[in-house]
């Protein structure tokens, strides 16, 4: 294994998993989301884990990450079946990625990616008291994705999938560094307009 991954993966957990996956440089771009429906826990995670080891063994040296997921508050209670249910995403990633002899997974913070994609990490103070629900905000931030996978000629058929494509792309600025200065030249570009 050498230091730069030779192929990516990102997911946006959850019972509808945006996917998606790429070579170093761009190549053989796949993306998607898988849906996991089953009631019981241990079903969801044998057939999460079965997908993601197939699509794990397709790639050259994969790096896996997967978006870190946020523990939503239900009127001042956190409810502790969702918290254990989320830990399964990881632990199943962390557990394949071990006996699979791969790199470590990265779990990448919401606000990291981002960041280094559409750069929008917070809700204008011009329209906070428009979108003053985290529902309503969760429906923004997932708009600037879906513009984002536009403007860079990306399709996708979920919220869930464009997201998946921008955490890949942060992904790649992570790790690619020729790559990123290209992003970087185009913000500049775009600045001038």
């Amino acid at each position: 294994m050498s230091d730069a991954p030779g192929s990516y993966m990102f997911l946006d957990p959850g019972r509808s998993m945006g996917f998606s996956m790429c070579l170093a440089g761009g190549g053989s771009l796949r993306h998607g989301t898988w849906s996991f429906r089953q009631e019981r826990h241990g079903e969801v995670f044998a057939d999460y884990a079965n997908v993601l080891r197939r699509q794990l063994n397709s790639l050259p040296d994969p790096q896996l990450a997967l978006e870190m997921l946020t523990i939503v508050d239900h009127n001042g209670h956190i409810d502790g079946n969702q918290v254990a249910f989320t830990a399964g995403w990881y632990s199943v990633a962390h557990t394949i990625c071990y006996t699979m002899k791969l790199r470590e997974p990265e779990i990448i913070p919401i606000q990291t990616w981002r960041s280094k994609t559409h750069g929008k990490t917070a809700v204008p103070k011009e329209m906070r008291e428009k979108l003053n629900t985290q529902p309503l905000r969760s429906k923004w931030f997932k708009q600037q994705a879906k513009d984002y996978c536009d403007k860079n000629g990306w399709s996708y058929g979920s919220d869930d999938e464009a997201e998946a494509l921008c955490g890949l792309d942060a992904l790649r600025i992570i790790y690619e560094p020729n790559y990123a200065f290209g992003k970087g030249k185009a913000y500049r570009q775009e600045a001038f307009l």
